[in-house]
């Protein structure tokens, strides 16, 4: 058996960690969910969220936001919906999986950004 010398494994082991944050940062509660500044959390200005605010009928209380061209640029648990020039939203299978939005937003089936079908999300009524 080889010997582990002590500073190569203290790369290999930063660089694992490195890895392991970055290959998450793009999924998770914090990305998408009624609290989140990414995608749908309530808003009323552009500053509110990490990129966009969209209100209207459609985002009651308003909804954040980020612009997409494909679902691969949403983070996990969203999609790219054509609506708006491309954004994500969360994704749901059921109504209930939309009531922690706030009332009037319902479980959708909305047009794909990059075409191809649809996504079930949450959007208002």
């Amino acid at each position: 058996m080889r010997p582990v010398h002590v500073g190569r494994l203290k790369v290999l082991l930063s660089a694992l960690l490195a890895i392991g944050a970055f290959g998450s940062s793009g999924c998770g509660s914090d990305d998408v969910g009624p609290q989140s500044r990414m995608v749908g959390g309530r808003c009323t200005t552009g500053g509110d969220c990490v990129q966009r605010c969209l209100t209207g009928a459609a985002f009651p209380g308003g909804y954040c936001t980020v612009t997409c061209t494909n679902s691969n640029d949403c983070p996990g648990g969203s999609a790219c919906v054509a609506s708006n020039g491309g954004i994500c939203l969360a994704t749901c299978q059921v109504a209930t999986d939309c009531a922690d939005f706030g009332p009037g937003y319902r479980c959708s089936l909305l047009t794909s950004q990059s075409g191809g079908g649809g996504s079930r999300v949450c959007v208002g009524s």
